[in-house]
């Protein structure tokens, strides 16, 4: 069975990393693994995926039995990531190519229908694409939201000290008074300087409450 996920993990992983893979490669090993699940005596021929027909209802109590128990598992277990994690591998590599949809979520729990395995196999690979994506865009945000936070770790009275070749004079609080010829900076110049040291002055701020917070 290890060999057998083994393979379906890689098959998995040929499909994510090829827009157009070949068709052939894939069912090769989906009849595989349907040729070994013969041997075990869980299906009646060699057709690709859990060959059953919609109404051979010998089969169905033994699948509805076991997505039951599953959703026990995933109910009793939300706390625990590595259990969640074995249930999402049996829905999205374990079943797929053996001809199984399995569906969570709603008010009944999670629910089964028979599938052509290539399609999902396919749609699991399309979902783990999107969902790298997804990881990609949050870890940019994120980089992005740091790289805006470290503008404030320059003190507000600070911001200006390498700008001395155009002043020459400086308030208490760091903020020009006089360009670099002594001449007294005018009200409009002023203003704008005063305002760029008070969105400092709130990026600081910010900046020592994320570093209080990561250190807590």
């Amino acid at each position: 069975m290890k060999s057998l996920l083994a393979l379906v993990n890689s098959v998995n992983s040929y499909l994510s990393q090829n827009n157009e893979p070949r068709l052939y490669l894939v069912s090769s090993a989906a009849k595989y693994v349907t040729f070994i699940f013969k041997i075990f005596g869980l299906i009646p021929d060699d057709s690709i995926g859990y060959a059953v027909a919609e109404s051979d209802n010998a089969s169905k109590p033994v699948i509805d039995a076991f997505v039951s128990f599953r959703n026990n598992v995933r109910t009793a277990a939300r706390e625990v990531p590595a259990v969640m994690k074995v249930c999402d591998s049996v829905r999205d590599e374990v079943l797929p190519p053996l001809g199984f949809r399995l569906t969570d979520g709603g008010p009944s729990g999670s629910t089964w229908s028979f599938d052509d395995p290539t399609v999902l196999i396919k749609e699991i690979a399309q979902k783990k694409e999107a969902e790298l994506a997804k990881q990609r865009q949050k870890e940019k945000a994120a980089a992005e939201k740091l790289a805006k936070l470290e503008e404030g770790k320059t003190l507000p009275g600070d911001i200006f000290l390498s700008e001395k070749d155009k002043y020459s004079k400086f308030d208490d609080k760091g903020i020009p008074t006089h360009d670099a010829e002594g001449k007294e900076i005018g009200k409009g110049p002023m203003k704008k300087l005063k305002d760029r040291y008070e969105k400092q002055v709130k990026a600081h701020a910010a900046w020592l409450k994320h570093i209080a917070t990561t250190q807590n």
